[in-house]
C-alpha cells in the first residue's frame, strides 16, 4: 500500500512540475496600460500584477506593436531595465484595442544587466539590431516562431559569458541555423518541443 501511495505522490508531483514548466513560458497578465506620444510614436507602458514588472511597446499600424525600452516611454527611466525571466506576450489590449506583438526594437533589451532569460512569442517576425547587447547574465533565449524572425545581430559581440542556448521549435532548428543573422549563433541553437 505504501508503495502505491508513494507512486501516486511521485506522479502528482511530476504532473505539477510539468504544469509549472508550461506556465513558466506564459506571459504575465497585464493589469493596466498607459501611453505617451513621443516623436510621433505612441508608446505604451504595460504593467503586470503589482506594477513592479513592466514592458514597453511602440504601437504600429494596423493593430501591431514592437517591444521597446523604458527610456522610449520616459527618458527619466534610465534605471528601469528588464530583469529575471521576461516573457513577451503575443498580444495585449490597450484602450479596448488588441495589438499583436510582431517585433523587438533595436536595443530594446540592451544593458538589461539582470536579464537572465527571454521568451519570444511566435508572432514576432523581426528583432532589431543589438536587441540584447550587454545583458551580462543572459543565459538563454527561447524563440517560439517557426519561421526565424529577421535579425541582423543579437549581441554585436557582447554576448554574456553565461549564455548557453537559443531554444527554437524542434522542426525549425535547421532553418534557424541557416538563416541570415541566426547562423552566427548556430552552435547555440537547440530544438524544443512544439
Amino acid at each position: 500500500m505504501k508503495i502505491i501511495q508513494k507512486t501516486i505522490v511521485i506522479i502528482i508531483l511530476g504532473l505539477f512540475a510539468v504544469a509549472c514548466q508550461k506556465d513558466e513560458d506564459e506571459p504575465l497578465k497585464i493589469i493596466s496600460t498607459k501611453e505617451v506620444v513621443r516623436n510621433g510614436e505612441v508608446i505604451v507602458e504595460a504593467s503586470y500584477r503589482n506594477e513592479l514588472k513592466k514592458m514597453y511597446f511602440i504601437l504600429m499600424s494596423p493593430n501591431t506593436a514592437v517591444v521597446t525600452r523604458a527610456t522610449d516611454f520616459d527618458p527619466k527611466l534610465v534605471n528601469r531595465k528588464y530583469y529575471g525571466k521576461e516573457v513577451i506576450p503575443s498580444e495585449f489590449t490597450h484602450y479596448a484595442q488588441t495589438y499583436q506583438v510582431v517585433g523587438i526594437k533595436s536595443y530594446a533589451f540592451n544593458y538589461s544587466d539582470k536579464l537572465k532569460s527571454i521568451v519570444i512569442p511566435q508572432t514576432v517576425t523581426t528583432i532589431g539590431e543589438d536587441a540584447f547587447t550587454g545583458c551580462s547574465i543572459l543565459e538563454s533565449i527561447t524563440c517560439k516562431a517557426k519561421t526565424p524572425p529577421e535579425i541582423r545581430d543579437l549581441f554585436a559581440g557582447y554576448m554574456s559569458q553565461y549564455f548557453q542556448e537559443i531554444r527554437v521549435p524542434q522542426s525549425s532548428v535547421d532553418a534557424y541555423k541557416n538563416a541570415l543573422g541566426w547562423s552566427s549563433y548556430a552552435d547555440y541553437i537547440v530544438g524544443i518541443e512544439e
